[in-house]
């Protein structure tokens, strides 16, 4: 935004888009999904009301770095598991972990506090990518107990 607001133009978005971004870019074109563009002309925020709580270690990116992407995408986010939810949110807090398989010990935590168990925090990123949900709600749909 800065680069075209300083040219008086939109500069091309193919750099910006997600590094090692494999699962959506084009293999013929080299370009990912359009996530970058489409972020900046929503009109909603891509995780808006929903929480995310950030157990363990993150290593790439790093849990600073995740818990911005969450924020800007209009996310809470903590770092303990809580019941407390993002206002106005229509499910439980989503646990992230870098870590995986999780034990069965923090899959009990997570559901006894109310959370979800934990989803691999990638998933994230393929959101961001798509600039899309549909990642996370099938991540979810696979570790919420039916």
């Amino acid at each position: 935004i800065a680069e075209s607001n300083q040219l008086g133009y939109l500069v091309k978005e193919d750099s910006f888009e997600m590094e090692g971004d494999f699962t959506t870019m084009d293999q013929a074109s080299g370009r990912g999904a359009g996530g970058p563009r489409a972020g900046r002309t929503s009109m909603q925020k891509l995780f808006a009301t929903t929480t995310f709580v950030l157990l363990g270690h993150f290593n790439k990116p790093t849990k600073a770095e995740m818990a911005k992407l969450l924020q800007y995408g209009g996310a809470s986010v903590c770092e303990e598991l809580t019941e407390s939810r993002h206002p106005g949110a229509a499910r439980p807090p989503v646990v992230l972990s870098q870590q995986m398989p999780v034990s069965d010990e923090l899959i009990s935590a997570c559901v006894s506090r109310g959370c979800l168990p934990p989803i691999e925090s990638i998933v994230i990123m393929e959101c961001i990518s798509h600039y899309q949900l549909w990642p996370l709600e099938k991540a979810i749909a696979a570790v919420t107990p039916s």
